[in-house]
């Protein structure tokens, strides 16, 4: 039983420092890099199945060319690189997403850094319930990426007037 307690705590512990890290990651993304938030948003908003399945397929391609390339470290850890920045971008895309849908479900506005840091928070903590916590955050990581390859795609002003007839919606 104590070993339980011990394992339950580590766990919570865990996800409480991944919630204030990830949420410090994901809020300076969203600030630093507005006009690409707004994008990876309306990309998912406006096409989510669409992100979901080009996300999947995405990191199946470059997990597949850096294993391939495992003997050329240079390319491989370029790889590495844009995969791990492609997901941070599209985790923060998700979060907002995912943000948005619960401050909706409270009858809040949402808008912005909190809305990601309730979405990010949310992800973390649904992540603690095995296999369908995981599968949630599986599905937002995979989606958030599509969104971010489908943001290089999208017009600046696509993406405003999407990201303003969201921010309707949610009222």
């Amino acid at each position: 039983m104590a070993r339980f307690v011990w394992l339950l705590a580590t766990a919570l512990l865990l996800a409480a420092f991944l919630a204030i890290g990830g949420c410090g990651l994901l809020a300076t993304l969203k600030v630093i890099f507005p006009r690409r938030s707004a994008r990876i948003l309306a990309a998912l908003t406006e096409h989510p199945w669409r992100c979901l399945a080009l996300g999947l397929a995405n990191i199946a391609v470059l997990l597949f060319l850096m294993a391939v390339l495992h003997k050329a470290p240079p390319l491989a850890g370029l790889l590495a690189i844009v995969l791990a920045l492609t997901c941070c971008f599209g985790l923060a895309g998700a979060s907002e997403r995912f943000g948005a849908r619960i401050l909706a479900a409270d009858g809040r506005n949402g808008h912005g850094v909190f809305t990601v840091a309730v979405g990010w928070c949310g992800l973390v903590f649904a992540a603690l319930i095995p296999v369908i916590g995981w599968l949630v955050l599986a599905v937002a990581l995979a989606s958030g990426v599509g969104a971010v390859i489908m943001s290089f795609f999208r017009t600046a002003e696509a993406a405003q007037g999407s990201a303003t007839a969201q921010a309707s919606d949610v009222k």
